[in-house]
């Protein structure tokens, strides 16, 4: 709905009120069922006390998921990134001190993670305080709790099949191999965090394009991001193998599957787009169900094959399901509905080139494995051409505005 500058502050507000009121009910559950919780992830191991300090977490993490969100929303990206900053200070200070001075171990690190969320949480708090008032309204909930209804599940069943490979893995494999996927996954996890913070940011643009058309032509943008997410993917094929061998003694053989991971996440970030195009057509039913296809394509193939196949099964689990999720994400917004343009040919052709770089990154020499990333870059740069003058001719044209406006002042 479009709401004034007052019944927006109040929108905001009642919002806010009525997710913190529903995250403390689910903290104060998940607290008082903590045994079950345990039992059902095998971690019965672990102390009671760093499982409520990791609850606590989650909920502060919730909180400050929501003022980031209002925070990108208003494209106050400067904001979003100072408060990752304090976020990053401030957890490796108290952990410094906690281990340090205290001579904490798990506990502390744990407790840096809620402290550092806290100081975030408090940073945007102060930023956003204009963005709030005393007042709220039950009636502006009720179209939202439509919106958002279908989300819970779909939010839920990411989790699942997001976990699942790990819950699986510990009961089959051994805790070598676990360590071993863990390592994969933090490395894999820097095209994630790319694809994530991207499709964040055109949250705005989203928003300001619905209000226009009906029909989002993303051609350009998923054209150009796809392209530099796979120019990540070939750069992280180089390098893997030699991370790899420095985090983790005899992890080296398993570079291929960091490969594999990070192609995961490039097609999440096709995905990203077209679930973003069902959200704000508010088509969240159609979002629920991808997610829930996608979680029972990735728990039914970790079952069968992670006991014959270990890390190997989970990592081609896990590219199967963002597949299946970005087949079905892409027949519900493109092709039934018609609310996004996409260049299904271009990309298709684009990741197989991918794949026929990295596969001849990955078994080839360092020497040839940097010639064929200059070929892709040069092939970038040539194919998107066009583009590119156009956006620094733009850049050249509001510099040159600001200097003469600067003359004149």
């Amino acid at each position: 709905p479009s709401y004034d500058k007052i019944q927006r502050k109040i929108f905001i507000s009642t919002l806010l009120i009525t997710e913190t009121i529903i995250s403390i009910i689910l903290t104060v559950f998940f607290c008082l069922k903590i045994d079950v919780i345990k039992s059902i992830f095998g971690i019965q191991q672990l102390p009671n006390h760093l499982a409520y300090i990791s609850i606590a977490t989650a909920f502060v993490i919730v909180l400050k998921n929501f003022f980031e969100a209002i925070a990108r929303t208003k494209q106050m990206g400067i904001m979003v990134l100072w408060a990752q900053l304090i976020n990053t200070l401030f957890m490796l200070c108290t952990a410094l001190i906690i281990l340090g001075v205290f001579n904490q171990g798990l506990i502390g690190i744990i407790l840096s993670m809620l402290l550092s969320q806290i100081a975030c949480v408090l940073f945007y708090i102060v930023v956003l305080r204009h963005e709030f008032t005393m007042t709220i309204s039950i009636k502006m909930m009720t179209e939202p709790l439509k919106y958002s209804f279908w989300m819970v599940p779909n939010d839920f069943m990411k989790n699942v099949y997001v976990m699942s490979d790990k819950i699986l893995l510990s009961q089959f494999a051994s805790a070598a191999h676990v360590g071993i996927y863990s390592v994969l996954d933090k490395v894999a996890n820097i095209v994630k965090l790319l694809t994530s913070n991207f499709g964040k940011a055109l949250t705005p643009y989203y928003m300001a394009e619905k209000k226009k058309n009906e029909n989002i032509d993303m051609s350009e943008i998923m054209i150009i991001s796809n392209r530099l997410f796979i120019c990540m993917v070939i750069v992280i094929a180089i390098i893997c193998p030699y991370i790899l061998d420095f985090l983790y003694s005899g992890a080296k053989k398993y570079s291929f599957l960091v490969i594999v991971l990070s192609f995961s996440f490039v097609f999440k970030s096709l995905e990203s787009y077209l679930s973003s195009a069902l959200m704000f057509s508010k088509k969240t039913r159609s979002v629920a169900y991808c997610a829930f296809l996608s979680a029972v394509v990735n728990i039914i193939s970790n079952m069968i094959f992670i006991p014959m196949y270990n890390i190997q099964a989970a990592a081609f689990s896990t590219l199967l399901a963002y597949v299946v999720s970005f087949v079905v994400m892409y027949y519900y917004s493109a092709c039934r509905f018609g609310l996004i343009k996409i260049p299904i040919k271009q990309i298709s052709t684009d990741l197989f080139f991918a794949v026929m770089v990295v596969l001849l990154v990955h078994y080839g020499n360092l020497i040839s494995s940097l010639a064929l990333l200059i070929v892709y870059i040069c092939r970038i740069l040539v194919l998107n051409w066009q583009l590119f003058k156009a956006y620094f001719q733009k850049v050249k044209w509001l510099l040159s505005v600001k200097i003469m406006n600067k003359g004149k002042k």
